[in-house]
């Protein structure tokens, strides 16, 4: 847990290949675009071209069906009042409908209700709390679906096969491979963590549909504490377990959380949790999250037939935090 990351480490580093569906939509603008397939952090502007006005009013209306087609299969991108603040170099703050900024260019950094965070770069994945409030809230680097929408800022970027792809059958994923140099500031009591987010269906992987009376249609979401300096140790009904993941040992732990959603509804929630308690350096080197993934599997906590929705990197805050940071971080499919 506290190997040593190279110097200056590389900014994420993101593969996969082409997502149908919403990206659709996005490939009907681009084919008025220049057709180049180098990222730039905002699409590029389609040209100006005429077209009859009867065959505009049957784009429009096709659009219109696309549209609808695409909400319905994948849902709104975020909800209403989430934001791209796109201020790199100073902070932003969150409220309850979240804002996000770009950070590495096919990475999205997530703020949270009452904190403020800034990116120093756009082209590297890094993130500096400013305030902590201690209510809990969650700043992250996020990866796939979340509030604010996807993290693949285009189709042209997809289609080259450089983002990383979801939703992602469990069985059969791209193996997802991460490593982190973190800091936690004196003081700070909660926890540093990767959480990921899996769901029955591909067509559900909005944050909004998490919640259903029958577990086994609800999402999963299974957290890795890297560390938890000051964080009261979580509680599951049955205890916890001991188990042995990337050749270390971690306390295991699930139960049906209700939290947000409504009455009778629910999704289940996977903790692993370092040994490791103090603040300061966290850093990880090529950790496998498939280990922990097969790990739920055998334990039944988790199915192979569920889908990858997100990778989200951050700290869920209780007190402190303030100069908090992730100093780098890469996240890279270990094969396509």
């Amino acid at each position: 847990m506290t190997a040593t990351l190279p110097e200056g480490f590389p900014a994420a580093v993101c593969e996969g290949d082409q997502l149908a569906g919403l990206a659709e939509l996005e490939r009907i603008a681009l084919l008025q675009a220049e057709r180049s397939l180098s990222y730039s952090p905002r699409p590029s502007a389609p040209r100006a071209w005429r077209v009859p006005r009867r065959a505009a009013r049957r784009g429009a209306a096709m659009l219109m069906l696309l549209a609808a087609a695409a909400l319905a299969l994948y849902g709104a991108p975020g909800p209403a009042g989430a934001q791209d603040v796109r201020t790199w170099g100073k902070p932003f703050c969150g409220t309850n409908a979240w804002t996000w900024i770009e950070t590495d260019p096919r990475l999205v950094a997530h703020d949270s209700a009452g904190s403020c965070v800034e990116v120093p770069d756009p082209r590297k994945a890094q993130l500096v709390v400013t305030q902590a409030p201690g209510n809990g809230s969650f700043p992250n680097i996020g990866s796939g679906f979340g509030v604010g929408g996807d993290s693949c800022p285009s189709y042209a970027d997809r289609k080259a096969g450089l983002c990383l792809r979801y939703p992602a059958r469990v069985a059969g994923n791209w193996d997802p491979v991460a490593s982190v140099k973190g800091w936690l500031a004196p003081g700070y009591e909660g926890n540093f963590a990767f959480d990921t987010w899996f769901s029955a269906s591909p067509r559900s992987t909005s944050f909004q549909s998490r919640c259903s009376t029958v577990l086994s249609k609800a999402d999963t979401e299974i957290m890795v504490w890297l560390a938890h300096p000051g964080d009261w140790q979580p509680r599951s009904p049955y205890g916890y377990y001991t188990t042995r993941v990337d050749g270390r040992m971690w306390h295991v732990m699930e139960w049906e959380t209700t939290n947000h959603c409504p009455s009778g509804e629910g999704w289940r929630l996977v903790i692993y949790t370092a040994p490791r308690v103090t603040g300061g350096t966290v850093s990880v080197h090529n950790l496998k999250l498939n280990d922990f993934w097969g790990d739920s599997i055998r334990r039944g906590f988790l199915r192979d037939d569920e889908w990858l929705d997100a990778i989200d990197l951050g700290w869920e805050m209780d007190w402190g935090g303030t100069g908090n940071a992730v100093e780098g971080y890469t996240l890279r499919a270990g094969r396509r």
